[in-house]
């Protein structure tokens, strides 16, 4: 065997069990669906850090894995953050970043389309948009099962979204691609520090290690499924602080 794919191995234990193994494990270990709170979510730290924090562990200035599923909601709350306080479920909310769903004040449901909605263009709010657009990364990090939960803010999207073409125009499935994220510091317009999100495929899976990475997302899949539908009460938790 190739000593690199080898070390793949050794790194991302998913890709050294049995076939079917690990679809048994989380299908028998979480029969009711996995919990979008039991997995652990990593945000950008504030004031710009360039230093990952993760639970239990030494802050690391990089996190390397393979993106296994991402989703990309958006959320719109009617009151201001200063007047709730955070933690309040969004007034409008979009599972695929593509249709939202909004309860007016009548109690009446409304369907809108995103990329025509006013709250989701820019100047909506400030320089920005009322609207808060959302990646999350289910990243499986090496040596680990499950994947945590990478939450993406509006001011790196862009860059995960360059990284994503960077992708595709090497014919590399994001699934299959071992990512490393890593933090710079920035400032905004209105003179604000804040931490931004580096992208960069340092490895990439082939043969028989990409089909087994297959095999995994497919087992994951349902916990995925699980996560959406209940993509509000993330985003309530997700509403306290601006990024």
């Amino acid at each position: 065997m190739n000593k690199e794919l080898a070390k793949i191995e050794d790194q991302f234990p998913v890709l050294s069990a049995s076939t079917g193994e690990v679809a048994e494990v989380i299908q028998e270990n979480f029969d009711d669906g996995i919990d979008p709170f039991l997995l652990e979510w990593i945000k950008v730290p504030p004031g710009g850090s360039i230093m990952w924090e993760r639970e239990d562990s030494d802050p690391q200035k990089a996190l390397r894995g393979i993106i296994v599923g991402k989703l990309t909601p958006r959320a719109r709350w009617e009151s201001d953050l200063s007047e709730t306080g955070g933690g309040t479920p969004p007034d409008c909310t979009s599972v695929d970043g593509k249709t939202g769903i909004f309860t007016d004040e009548d109690g009446k449901v409304k369907v809108l389309q995103c990329a025509t909605c006013p709250y989701n263009q820019f100047g909506s709010k400030g320089r920005g948009k009322a609207c808060k657009e959302m990646v999350w990364l289910f990243l499986l990090l090496e040596g680990e099962i499950l994947p945590v939960i990478v939450s993406v803010p509006p001011t790196s999207i862009k860059e995960c979204k360059k990284y994503t073409r960077r992708l595709t125009a090497k014919l590399v499935p994001y699934w299959s691609a071992i990512t490393e994220l890593t933090l710079t510091k920035d400032k905004s317009k209105d003179g604000i520090t804040y931490s931004k999100i580096q992208f960069s495929m340092v490895g990439k899976l082939e043969g028989a290690e990409k089909e087994k990475m297959a095999k995994y997302r497919e087992a994951f899949m349902p916990a995925i499924e699980a996560i959406k539908s209940r993509v509000q009460d993330v985003m309530a938790n997700e509403h306290t602080a601006e990024a």
